[in-house]
């Protein structure tokens, strides 16, 4: 039966892969391949657990990291269906169906 480890380090494993795959892949857009690295970046601090026996402050840095993400994906989901309710309300009815 796989662990919990085994699981998370496949995953650490594939991220890896994605972001091998993004630098290898040529693109010369600077501001989205910092983008792409720093949301994976952020991708892996919120998804790695911290140990049974971790103190405290590393408790509360996962937490507070898992916040801060939920937050801001949170927000940009709200933006997102500010901006399709808009795109709705633009486009006439009978060119929706």
């Amino acid at each position: 039966m796989p662990q919990a480890g085994d699981s998370s380090d496949d995953f650490t494993a594939e991220l890896d892969a994605i972001e091998d795959t993004e630098s290898k892949s040529g693109n010369d857009e600077q501001d989205n391949k910092f983008d792409a690295r720093s949301d994976l970046d952020t991708l892996r601090m919120v998804l790695t657990m911290p140990q049974p026996d971790a103190p405290m402050h590393e408790v509360r840095r996962a937490l507070e990291m898992a916040q801060q993400a939920y937050t801001a994906v949170r927000s940009e989901l709200r933006a997102l269906k500010k901006d399709r309710a808009m795109l709705q309300a633009a486009v006439p009815a009978r060119s929706r169906n």
